[in-house]
């Protein structure tokens, strides 16, 4: 009876020592929940920043995308106005080569000329000017996507680190739903 009162205790401190582990376990279990819903919530903060940072990003390089174009687009033009005013030059040679048997008629070409001269360099005062305004607009822009590109590197190490975390939590969870 003795023995049988021994064993009766000892089963019941085994009992109480379970007790107490399996109470240790889910107040670890509870601690972890609420890791694992803090964590999801950093982790669906950051998704959205790098989200909206792609979005600024996909938008930043249609405006620059645009701009190109508008560049590219305005020296074609350039181009073309210098080579209409290339061939408005040859035509004043031929013309000037002409001209030189009449003095009035050489000093009224070259009035004309000296007036194609000034608007010319203002065109080209001008166009220096758009390039010039241009180009500052273009590096402000690299520079600003450049910004945006080393914060997304700065992000990505972080969710890299929290992607294991949260597997593993997963995992937990699912083992002591399982188990437990």
């Amino acid at each position: 009876m003795k023995e049988r009162k021994d064993e009766l205790q000892i089963t019941m401190t085994q009992i109480k020592d379970k007790k107490e582990h399996i109470s240790s376990f889910l107040d670890e279990i509870n601690r972890e929940k609420s890791n694992i819903k803090e964590l999801a919530l950093q982790v669906e903060t950051q998704r959205d920043k790098v989200h909206r940072l792609m979005n600024i990003i996909a938008l930043k390089q249609k405006e620059q995308d645009l701009k190109d174009a508008d560049i590219k687009k305005q020296r074609q033009e350039l181009e073309t106005s210098r080579n209409s005013v290339l061939a408005e030059r040859e035509k004043l040679d031929l013309w000037r080569k002409d001209l030189n048997k009449m003095k009035e008629e050489v000093e009224a070409s070259m009035n004309i000329i000296s007036r194609e001269r000034k608007q010319l360099s203002q065109m080209k005062s001008s166009t220096d000017m758009d390039r010039h305004r241009l180009d500052n607009e273009k590096d402000r822009m690299e520079g600003e996507r450049s910004e945006q590109k080393r914060e997304l590197s700065r992000l990505m190490p972080f969710m890299r680190r929290l992607r294991p975390k949260v597997n593993q939590l997963n995992q937990r969870r699912h083992d002591y739903t399982e188990y437990g």
